[in-house]
Protein backbone atom coordinates (compact mmCIF):
# COMPACT_ATOMS: atom_id res chain seq x y z
CA UNK A 1 0.00 0.00 0.00
CA UNK A 2 1.44 3.38 -0.85
CA UNK A 3 2.60 5.57 2.01
CA UNK A 4 4.20 8.66 3.46
CA UNK A 5 4.98 6.83 6.81
CA UNK A 6 8.76 7.79 6.17
CA UNK A 7 7.77 10.88 4.75
CA UNK A 8 5.92 12.10 7.52
CA UNK A 9 8.54 10.42 10.37
CA UNK A 10 11.04 12.16 8.66
CA UNK A 11 9.60 15.81 9.20
CA UNK A 12 8.67 15.08 12.50
CA UNK A 13 12.48 13.93 13.10
CA UNK A 14 11.77 10.95 14.59
CA UNK A 15 13.64 7.62 14.24
CA UNK A 16 12.11 4.33 13.50
CA UNK A 17 12.93 3.58 17.03
CA UNK A 18 10.75 6.62 18.68
CA UNK A 19 8.27 6.16 16.10
CA UNK A 20 7.63 2.50 17.06
CA UNK A 21 8.11 2.78 20.92
CA UNK A 22 5.14 5.24 20.89
CA UNK A 23 2.72 2.51 18.71
CA UNK A 24 3.83 0.04 21.23
CA UNK A 25 5.44 -1.90 18.40
CA UNK A 26 9.05 -3.18 17.07
CA UNK A 27 11.60 -0.78 14.71
CA UNK A 28 11.11 -4.11 12.95
CA UNK A 29 7.07 -3.24 12.27
CA UNK A 30 7.28 -0.18 11.52
CA UNK A 31 10.00 -0.70 8.99
CA UNK A 32 7.82 -3.15 6.69
CA UNK A 33 4.94 -0.71 7.32
CA UNK A 34 7.19 1.67 5.54
CA UNK A 35 8.30 -0.27 2.63
CA UNK A 36 5.05 -1.49 2.21
CA UNK A 37 6.13 -5.18 2.95
CA UNK A 38 2.94 -5.17 5.66
CA UNK A 39 -0.25 -3.98 5.34
CA UNK A 40 -1.27 -0.75 6.63
CA UNK A 41 -4.45 -1.26 8.43
CA UNK A 42 -6.81 1.42 10.05
CA UNK A 43 -5.66 0.22 13.02
CA UNK A 44 -1.95 0.76 12.13
CA UNK A 45 -2.78 3.95 11.08
CA UNK A 46 -4.62 5.09 14.30
CA UNK A 47 -1.61 4.02 16.04
CA UNK A 48 1.04 5.60 13.80
CA UNK A 49 -0.98 8.54 13.43
CA UNK A 50 -0.93 8.64 17.73
CA UNK A 51 3.31 8.21 17.41
CA UNK A 52 3.48 11.17 15.21
CA UNK A 53 1.06 13.22 16.41
CA UNK A 54 -1.02 13.53 12.93
CA UNK A 55 -3.80 13.07 11.07
CA UNK A 56 -4.12 9.49 9.92
CA UNK A 57 -5.50 10.34 6.19
CA UNK A 58 -1.83 11.90 6.16
CA UNK A 59 0.04 8.51 6.44
CA UNK A 60 -1.93 7.70 2.62
CA UNK A 61 -0.58 8.17 -0.36
CA UNK A 62 -2.95 8.60 -3.34
CA UNK A 63 -4.56 4.85 -2.52
CA UNK A 64 -8.11 5.65 -2.91
CA UNK A 65 -9.36 2.38 -1.30
CA UNK A 66 -7.11 2.97 1.75
CA UNK A 67 -8.97 6.37 2.27
CA UNK A 68 -12.32 4.65 2.28
CA UNK A 69 -11.58 2.61 4.37
CA UNK A 70 -10.47 4.80 7.21
CA UNK A 71 -13.46 7.24 6.63
CA UNK A 72 -15.34 3.84 7.36
CA UNK A 73 -12.57 3.38 10.02
CA UNK A 74 -14.19 6.83 11.57
CA UNK A 75 -17.71 6.54 11.04
CA UNK A 76 -17.93 3.44 13.45
CA UNK A 77 -18.42 0.54 10.47
CA UNK A 78 -15.12 -1.25 10.04
CA UNK A 79 -14.90 -3.63 12.86
CA UNK A 80 -18.25 -4.95 11.69
CA UNK A 81 -17.81 -4.93 8.29
CA UNK A 82 -14.29 -6.50 8.58
CA UNK A 83 -12.54 -3.42 8.30
CA UNK A 84 -9.98 -4.69 11.07
CA UNK A 85 -7.14 -7.03 9.57
CA UNK A 86 -6.20 -9.86 11.84
CA UNK A 87 -2.21 -9.51 11.21
CA UNK A 88 -2.62 -6.84 13.90
CA UNK A 89 -1.88 -9.71 16.00
CA UNK A 90 -1.06 -13.05 14.96
CA UNK A 91 -1.99 -14.77 18.13
CA UNK A 92 -5.58 -13.00 18.07
CA UNK A 93 -8.39 -15.93 17.26
CA UNK A 94 -10.24 -14.83 14.46
CA UNK A 95 -13.68 -13.48 14.55
CA UNK A 96 -16.53 -14.70 12.40
CA UNK A 97 -18.37 -11.41 11.23
CA UNK A 98 -21.44 -11.08 13.16
CA UNK A 99 -24.38 -8.39 11.35
CA UNK A 100 -23.73 -4.55 11.98
CA UNK A 101 -26.00 -3.08 14.24
CA UNK A 102 -28.06 -0.05 13.07
CA UNK A 103 -25.77 3.11 13.64
CA UNK A 104 -25.44 6.40 11.90
CA UNK A 105 -22.91 6.57 9.15
CA UNK A 106 -22.24 10.67 9.61
CA UNK A 107 -22.35 11.97 12.78
CA UNK A 108 -24.90 14.27 13.18
CA UNK A 109 -24.86 18.32 12.26
CA UNK A 110 -22.70 19.94 14.52
CA UNK A 111 -21.71 17.14 15.84
CA UNK A 112 -18.15 14.63 15.55
CA UNK A 113 -17.72 11.05 15.97
CA UNK A 114 -15.27 10.60 18.96
CA UNK A 115 -14.15 6.46 19.25
CA UNK A 116 -14.04 4.72 22.00
CA UNK A 117 -11.41 2.02 22.88
CA UNK A 118 -11.48 -1.16 24.01
CA UNK A 119 -8.91 -1.07 26.37
CA UNK A 120 -9.30 -0.20 29.69
CA UNK A 121 -7.26 2.11 32.16
CA UNK A 122 -6.68 0.41 35.28
CA UNK A 123 -6.84 2.52 38.70
CA UNK A 124 -6.99 0.15 41.23
CA UNK A 125 -4.20 -1.77 42.60
CA UNK A 126 -1.94 1.14 42.85
CA UNK A 127 -2.87 1.34 39.31
CA UNK A 128 -0.80 -1.22 38.05
CA UNK A 129 -3.53 -3.13 36.49
CA UNK A 130 -2.68 -5.27 33.34
CA UNK A 131 -4.48 -4.82 30.42
CA UNK A 132 -5.03 -7.37 27.44
CA UNK A 133 -1.83 -6.67 24.97
CA UNK A 134 -0.72 -9.99 23.05
CA UNK A 135 2.44 -10.61 21.28
CA UNK A 136 1.43 -9.86 17.15
CA UNK A 137 3.55 -12.95 15.87
CA UNK A 138 6.65 -10.16 15.05
CA UNK A 139 8.58 -10.09 17.83
CA UNK A 140 6.67 -6.93 19.17
CA UNK A 141 3.12 -6.35 21.31
CA UNK A 142 -0.25 -5.46 19.57
CA UNK A 143 -3.01 -3.17 21.81
CA UNK A 144 -6.11 -4.86 21.82
CA UNK A 145 -7.97 -1.11 20.66
CA UNK A 146 -10.72 -2.34 18.68
CA UNK A 147 -13.34 0.28 18.69
CA UNK A 148 -16.16 -0.43 20.69
CA UNK A 149 -18.27 2.56 19.32
CA UNK A 150 -18.39 6.49 18.57
CA UNK A 151 -19.60 9.14 20.61
CA UNK A 152 -20.64 12.29 18.79
CA UNK A 153 -20.51 15.46 20.77
CA UNK A 154 -20.96 19.12 19.38
CA UNK A 155 -17.79 19.96 17.40
CA UNK A 156 -17.73 23.57 19.11
CA UNK A 157 -17.31 21.84 22.49
CA UNK A 158 -14.86 19.73 21.28
CA UNK A 159 -12.61 22.09 19.60
CA UNK A 160 -13.75 25.33 21.49
CA UNK A 161 -14.41 24.18 25.10
CA UNK A 162 -12.41 21.33 25.48
CA UNK A 163 -9.22 22.44 22.81
CA UNK A 164 -9.00 18.72 21.53
CA UNK A 165 -8.99 17.71 18.01
CA UNK A 166 -11.65 15.21 17.38
CA UNK A 167 -9.16 12.63 15.33
CA UNK A 168 -6.72 12.93 18.48
CA UNK A 169 -9.61 12.26 20.71
CA UNK A 170 -10.28 8.79 22.33
CA UNK A 171 -12.43 7.82 25.48
CA UNK A 172 -11.94 4.59 27.61
CA UNK A 173 -13.74 2.97 30.36
CA UNK A 174 -11.48 2.99 33.79
CA UNK A 175 -11.84 0.62 36.38
CA UNK A 176 -11.00 0.18 40.52
CA UNK A 177 -10.49 2.91 43.03
CA UNK A 178 -7.33 4.84 43.16
CA UNK A 179 -8.62 7.92 41.57
CA UNK A 180 -11.87 8.05 44.03
CA UNK A 181 -13.31 10.76 44.22
CA UNK A 182 -12.10 12.62 41.22
CA UNK A 183 -12.65 9.39 38.95
CA UNK A 184 -14.74 6.32 39.82
CA UNK A 185 -14.37 2.17 38.50
CA UNK A 186 -16.94 2.99 34.77
CA UNK A 187 -16.42 6.46 33.97
CA UNK A 188 -15.51 7.08 30.92
CA UNK A 189 -12.47 9.51 29.92
CA UNK A 190 -11.54 11.24 27.03
CA UNK A 191 -8.25 11.63 25.67
CA UNK A 192 -6.34 13.82 23.83
CA UNK A 193 -3.51 11.68 22.24
CA UNK A 194 -2.10 15.52 20.90
CA UNK A 195 -0.99 16.51 24.78
CA UNK A 196 1.43 14.44 26.04
CA UNK A 197 4.12 16.35 28.04
CA UNK A 198 3.00 16.39 31.70
CA UNK A 199 3.79 20.16 31.56
CA UNK A 200 2.02 21.22 33.67
CA UNK A 201 0.99 18.29 35.70
CA UNK A 202 -2.87 16.46 35.00
CA UNK A 203 -4.47 13.46 34.79
CA UNK A 204 -2.86 11.30 31.99
CA UNK A 205 -3.75 7.80 30.28
CA UNK A 206 -0.37 6.33 30.26
CA UNK A 207 1.42 2.62 29.95
CA UNK A 208 3.30 2.33 32.64
CA UNK A 209 5.52 -1.28 32.05
CA UNK A 210 2.84 -3.15 33.84
CA UNK A 211 -0.48 -2.00 32.11
CA UNK A 212 -2.90 1.11 30.73
CA UNK A 213 -3.46 3.10 33.78
CA UNK A 214 -4.84 6.34 34.18
CA UNK A 215 -3.47 8.64 36.78
CA UNK A 216 -2.11 12.16 38.12
CA UNK A 217 1.56 12.66 36.53
CA UNK A 218 3.99 14.90 37.19
CA UNK A 219 7.64 15.82 35.75
CA UNK A 220 9.72 15.57 39.11
CA UNK A 221 11.76 19.10 38.95
CA UNK A 222 15.96 18.89 38.56
CA UNK A 223 15.68 14.52 38.39
CA UNK A 224 18.34 13.46 36.19
CA UNK A 225 17.64 11.16 34.58
CA UNK A 226 13.79 12.50 34.06
CA UNK A 227 11.52 11.33 36.35
CA UNK A 228 7.76 10.90 36.42
CA UNK A 229 5.71 11.32 40.14
CA UNK A 230 2.90 8.71 39.42
CA UNK A 231 0.11 9.14 42.27
CA UNK A 232 -3.29 8.54 42.88
CA UNK A 233 -6.18 10.75 43.73
CA UNK A 234 -7.24 7.97 46.65
CA UNK A 235 -4.87 8.43 49.94
CA UNK A 236 -5.24 4.17 50.02
CA UNK A 237 -3.22 4.16 47.25
CA UNK A 238 0.65 4.79 47.43
CA UNK A 239 2.39 6.80 44.43
CA UNK A 240 5.57 5.29 42.48
CA UNK A 241 7.84 6.90 40.00
CA UNK A 242 9.36 6.02 36.65
CA UNK A 243 11.80 7.23 34.07
CA UNK A 244 10.02 9.14 31.51
CA UNK A 245 11.56 6.51 29.17
CA UNK A 246 9.83 3.93 31.07
CA UNK A 247 6.50 4.96 30.48
CA UNK A 248 4.36 5.65 27.22
CA UNK A 249 2.37 8.49 27.89
CA UNK A 250 -0.87 8.20 25.64
CA UNK A 251 -2.21 11.53 26.38
CA UNK A 252 -4.46 13.85 28.76
CA UNK A 253 -7.70 13.77 30.37
CA UNK A 254 -9.73 16.18 29.00
CA UNK A 255 -12.98 15.21 29.98
CA UNK A 256 -14.86 12.44 31.74
CA UNK A 257 -18.70 11.08 31.77
CA UNK A 258 -20.54 8.83 34.64
CA UNK A 259 -23.29 7.12 34.97
CA UNK A 260 -25.81 8.90 37.70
Amino acid sequence: MENRIKEIRTEKGMTLQQVADKAGTTKAQVMKLEKGDRRLTDVWMVRLSIAMSCDPKELLGTNRTARQSLDAYNSGVSESSGGFDEDVSASKPARTPSPAPARPLAPASGCEAVAEIAVRGGMGGGGEAGVSYSDDGQGGVAIADDVKGNWFLPTDYLRSELNVSPVAARIIEVQGDSMTPTLVSGDRVMIDTNDQRPTPPGIFALWDGFGVVVKRLELIPNSDPPLLRISSDNANHNEYQRTIEEVNIIGRVVWYGRRM
